[in-house]
Parts: structure tokens; sequence; C-alpha cells
């Protein structure tokens, strides 16, 4: 009986996705926040702070 070949490189051992799974779906998630804060900041109202009330009362 004969031996299966060795994988030529660790993505064909470990399956399609590869070793760098765990850092492509980190890089997604932040890519992910990262987008919806920039969208929803343009959302938030009075980001500014209170103006001054002013003395016409």
């Amino acid at each position: 009986m004969s031996e299966p070949p060795a994988p030529r490189s660790p993505t064909q051992a470990a399956g399609r996705l590869g070793p760098n799974d765990g850092a492509n779906v980190a890089f997604l998630i932040a890519v992910i926040v990262g987008v919806t804060g920039v969208v929803g900041s343009f959302f938030i109202k009075n980001s500014h702070g209170l103006e001054p009330q002013s003395a016409q009362d």
C-alpha cells in the first residue's frame, strides 16, 4: 500500500479557506463596524452639543 501524497501547501491541508480564515473574518467585521459608524454619523442630531440660549425672552 502506498501513502497518499503530502499536501503541497498549508491551504490545501487546512481546507478551502486555509489558516487565514480568522484574519479574514476579523477584517470583515472591522469593515462592517467602520462602514456602519460612518453611515450612522450622518444621522446623529445635535452632534455639536447644546447651543447657548439667547437672552431674547
